[in-house]
C-alpha cells in the first residue's frame, strides 16, 4: 500500500503532502462538490407579512414594505438595515413596493382604508435615505366623481417603463391610472364605458402586466385588457374626469368569484403566441386556470380555459417555466393535493409536485431550470421539473425556521415559518423571500414576526430563461413582460 510522505521544506515551514512518486494529490479530476443551500441574512420586518414581496436592486439592495405597518425598509446586501421610514400614510398596506433597477426611486402604494382616504395613493421615495420625494394621492387616485371608496388590494404592484408608472386599485370607483415620471401628474386612467364615466366594475385587484406586443391587462370583474402605448398618450377626455382610455376587451368567463382571492395576471410568449394567464377561485370552489391570447395585431383576444381543480389558489401568482408552461401554487384539498402545478397552453398537465401543504407563494424559475417556492407549512423547495413524467424531483426541501436557528437567530420555542407570498431572484442568483415566524398553535397575526430572507444555492447563479420567470417579471417589480 502506498503511502502519503509529509516533507518539511526548510525556510517555508510548509507541509506538502506527496505520494511516493512526488506529486500533491488534487492534481487529477476534481471530485464532484454536493450544492450547498445555506442562509446568507435575515432582517426583521415588523409584524407579520401576507403578500408582500421584495425588491432588490442591481447591488443587492433589498426593498420590502411592511404588511402590518406604514414602515418601508432598505437593508443591505450584507443584510444590515440603512434606512426605515414611515411615508405617512395610515396602517400597512398589502401591496408590493416596486423600484428603478438602480434603487433611485421607490414606488410604494400606501394607506389602508380609512375615514377620509386622503392618504391613499402612491409615495415616491428617494432611494438614498427613503425621504418622500412626492406624491399622487386621493383625490386623483380614482376614476370617477363622489365619494371614493378606494382599496389597495394585497395582490397588485405598480409597474412602470421609462416614462410611467402604472398603478391600480380596487375600490368602488377602481381603475388602474397612468403617471408621469416627469411631473408626477395623471395621465390617463382606464375608463370602464366608452364615455369615460368611470373605472371597471371591481377596479383593479391583480398586478399590472405590460406585453411585449403593445398591451396592458389586469384583472378586475374579468381580465381588461388596453392599448400600452394609449396610456401613454391618450386621445380621449371626460370633461370632468380627464383623459382616459376605453379598454379594448373585458374577457369574462362563468365560473363567477369565490371566497378567495384571484392570483393576478402573468403574460408570456409560448410558441410564439402571446398569452395572458390568470387563475380564479370561482363559486364553485374550483381554481380555473385561463388564457387570453392577445397577439396586439387584433383586439379580439381567444379565451381558453386551461384546466380547473378542486384546490385552492390564494394570493400568490403564477410564472411561465423553462418550456412555457404556467406554473401556479394550490392549497391542499381533500381530492387535489397541495403543491405546484404546471399546464401547457393546450391544458395539458406539464408537470406537477404534491407537497401535501398549502401553497399560496408564488414560484420563481433559476438558470439552471429549477423552480422555487415556499409554503405555509414551514418549507423551502427547489425542484427539477420531469417533463417526461409529468412531475418534479426534490433537490431541496428545508424548514425555513431551521435556517434561522443554525445562524444563531433566536425564534420562540415550537415555532414554523408561514410564507404567503413571492419567491424573488436576482442577477447573481440569490434568493429572497418573506415569511413570517410564529408559535405553532399560535395567532400568526399576533405572534408572528415577519423576516425577510437572503440565501444561496451554489448551482442558482441567475434568472430563468423565461418570458414570466418571476411575479411581477423581475427583480425590480417593473411588471414588463422579457
Amino acid at each position: 500500500m502506498k503511502k502519503n510522505l509529509f516533507i518539511l521544506m526548510a525556510g517555508a515551514l510548509a507541509l506538502c503532502a506527496c505520494n511516493p512518486e512526488g506529486k500533491e494529490p488534487g492534481n487529477g479530476p476534481t471530485p464532484p462538490v454536493d450544492p450547498v443551500f445555506a442562509l446568507e441574512w435575515a432582517y426583521p420586518v415588523g409584524g407579520y407579512n401576507a403578500r408582500i414581496v421584495p425588491a432588490i436592486d442591481d447591488n443587492g439592495n433589498v426593498y420590502i414594505n411592511s404588511y402590518s405597518t406604514n414602515e418601508v425598509f432598505k437593508i443591505s446586501n450584507t443584510g444590515q438595515l440603512l434606512w426605515k421610514v414611515a411615508p405617512g400614510y395610515a396602517g400597512g398596506t398589502g401591496s408590493s413596493l416596486s423600484i428603478e433597477k438602480d434603487g433611485s426611486a421607490v414606488y410604494a402604494m400606501g394607506g389602508a382604508k380609512g375615514a377620509q382616504y386622503v392618504e391613499t395613493g402612491l409615495y415616491i421615495l428617494n432611494g438614498a435615505d427613503g425621504s418622500v420625494a412626492n406624491t399622487f394621492l386621493n383625490p386623483k387616485f380614482f376614476a370617477n366623481g363622489g365619494t371614493p371608496g378606494i382599496g389597495v388590494n394585497g395582490t397588485t404592484c405598480p409597474s412602470y417603463d421609462d416614462t410611467h408608472i402604472y398603478v391600480g386599485n380596487g375600490g368602488t370607483t377602481g381603475t388602474v391610472l397612468s403617471i408621469k415620471k416627469a411631473d408626477f401628474s395623471r395621465e390617463a386612467y382606464v375608463s370602464g364605458n366608452a364615455a369615460g364615466e368611470g373605472g371597471p366594475n371591481g377596479g383593479c385587484s391583480s398586478n399590472i402586466a405590460i406585453s411585449k406586443s403593445g398591451k396592458l391587462a389586469f384583472m378586475s370583474n374579468g381580465l381588461y385588457i388596453v392599448d400600452y402605448a394609449a396610456m401613454q398618450h391618450p386621445t380621449l377626455e371626460n370633461a370632468t374626469l380627464g383623459e382616459y382610455v376605453h379598454y379594448d376587451q373585458q374577457v369574462r368567463n362563468n365560473y363567477g368569484w369565490g371566497a378567495g382571492k384571484e392570483i393576478g395576471v402573468t403574460c408570456g410568449a409560448i410558441d410564439g403566441v402571446e398569452h395572458f394567464f390568470y387563475s380564479i377561485y370561482g363559486k364553485d370552489s374550483k381554481t380555473y386556470v385561463c388564457a387570453i391570447k392577445a397577439d396586439g395585431s387584433t383586439n379580439t383576444p381567444t379565451f381558453e380555459h386551461l384546466c380547473d381543480n378542486a384546490a385552492k389558489s390564494d394570493q400568490g401568482g403564477g410564472i411561465i417555466g423553462a418550456q412555457g408552461e404556467y406554473i401556479f401554487g394550490l392549497k391542499n384539498a381533500t381530492d387535489a393535493p397541495g403543491g405546484l402545478y404546471a399546464v401547457t397552453t393546450a391544458g395539458e398537465l406539464a408537470w406537477r409536485y404534491e407537497s401535501g401543504t398549502h401553497v399560496s407563494s408564488a414560484p420563481a424559475l433559476d438558470n439552471q431550470g429549477n423552480v422555487h417556492f415556499a409554503d405555509e407549512a414551514g418549507f423551502y423547495y427547489i425542484l427539477k421539473p420531469d417533463y417526461e413524467n409529468k412531475t418534479a424531483t426534490e433537490v431541496v426541501k428545508v424548514a425555513i425556521v431551521d435556517l434561522l436557528v443554525e445562524a444563531g437567530i433566536e425564534v420562540a420555542p415550537e415555532s414554523t415559518a408561514k410564507t404567503w407570498t413571492a419567491i424573488m431572484l436576482d442577477k447573481s442568483g440569490k434568493i429572497y423571500v418573506a415569511t413570517t415566524v410564529y408559535p405553532v398553535g399560535g395567532d400568526v397575526a399576533v405572534e408572528g414576526v415577519g423576516y425577510v430572507l437572503c440565501m444561496s444555492y451554489t448551482t442558482c447563479t441567475g434568472v430563468g430563461a423565461s418570458s414570466w420567470p418571476m411575479k411581477y417579471a423581475d427583480q425590480y417589480h417593473s411588471g414588463i413582460q422579457k
